[in-house]
C-alpha cells in the first residue's frame, strides 16, 4: 500500500511571473492542484518535497491547503536546469472509489543463477504504468529473479499482482539476464575448436595418409618396374638408330 506524505501549503493570492519568481526565491514551490471542480494554485516549502521526490518509491499525498485536506498524487514536477531545484509541481486529486493511472518503480529481489554463470542483469523498464484503485497500489513492483538463468527474461505478461492492470505491452521484457559478448565469443570459439578437432564419421582419407584407429590403411599408388621384354625393345631401338647414323 502507498505511504502517505503530508504537505502543508497555502493558497496563492497573486499569480504571474514576478509573484512566482518571488516564491521561488523565498524557498517555496509554486503548485497546482487539479481537483474535480476547480484548480487550486498554491505554494509549499521546498523542504516538504524531500520525502516525495528524492525516493525510489511512489507515494500518496495529503495536501493541507489552508486547513482544507485533499488526497492526491504527484502528477508532474519540473526542475531548474542548472541547480536542479524544484520549480513547479502538479497534483491530481484521487478517490478511493475511482481507479487511477500511475507509474510505479521496479524493485528487484533475489539472486539470478545466470549472473553466477557470468551473465549480466539488465533492467530494461525501471517504471511501469499501471491502473488500479488507490488502496490496491503498492509503493513499488517487486520482481523475483531467483529463477532467471542465462538468456531468460521477465515480461509484462509474467507479472501477476492482484488489483493491478498493466498498461504496457504484455510482450515487453522488464528484466533479462544476457550473455556478455566476451563470454558468448569464448563459447563460439570453444565450439568451433571442438568441431575442427573431431573428425567427421565416414570422412575419406587421402591416399598415403595414415589410417584412423580401427580402419585399414589406404595403399599408396606405386609405379610398376619395367619388364625385361620392355627393356629389350628399348635396346633394339637404340641399336637401329646407331646403324642408320653409320
Amino acid at each position: 500500500m502507498l505511504k502517505t506524505i503530508l504537505i502543508k501549503a497555502k493558497k496563492r493570492e497573486a499569480l504571474g511571473k514576478s509573484a512566482t519568481k518571488k516564491l521561488r526565491n523565498d524557498g517555496f514551490v509554486p503548485c497546482v492542484f487539479y481537483g474535480g471542480k476547480e484548480h487550486i494554485h498554491f505554494y509549499a516549502p521546498m523542504i516538504s518535497f524531500r520525502e516525495l521526490v528524492y525516493t525510489h518509491d511512489a507515494h500518496k499525498v495529503e495536501l493541507n491547503i489552508d486547513n482544507n485536506k485533499f488526497n492526491a498524487i504527484l502528477q508532474d514536477i519540473t526542475f531548474h536546469p542548472v541547480n536542479e531545484s524544484i520549480t513547479h509541481a502538479d497534483f491530481l486529486e484521487i478517490s478511493e472509489e475511482k481507479p487511477i493511472t500511475i507509474d510505479l518503480p521496479v524493485n528487484v529481489t533475489g539472486s539470478a543463477p545466470g549472473i553466477l554463470k557470468g551473465g549480466k542483469l539488465f533492467i530494461k523498464m525501471r517504471r511501469l504504468k499501471v491502473k488500479a484503485l488507490p488502496s490496491s497500489l503498492p509503493e513499488h513492483i517487486t520482481i523475483d529473479i531467483n529463477n532467471l538463468d542465462l538468456g531468460m527474461s521477465v515480461h509484462i505478461k509474467d507479472l501477476n499482482i492482484p488489483g493491478l492492470t498493466f498498461l504496457e505491452n504484455s510482450l515487453n521484457a522488464v528484466i533479462s539476464v544476457q550473455i556478455p559478448r566476451l563470454l558468448k565469443l569464448a563459447e563460439e570459439v570453444a565450439v568451433t575448436a571442438a568441431t575442427t578437432a573431431t573428425p567427421v564419421e565416414g570422412e575419406p582419407v587421402a591416399e598415403g595418409a595414415p589410417a584412423k584407429p580401427g580402419a585399414p590403411a589406404t595403399p599408396a599408388t606405386a609405379t610398376a618396374p619395367a619388364t625385361d621384354a620392355a627393356k629389350g625393345k628399348d635396346k633394339g631401338k637404340e641399336k637401329g638408330k646407331e646403324k642408320g647414323k653409320k
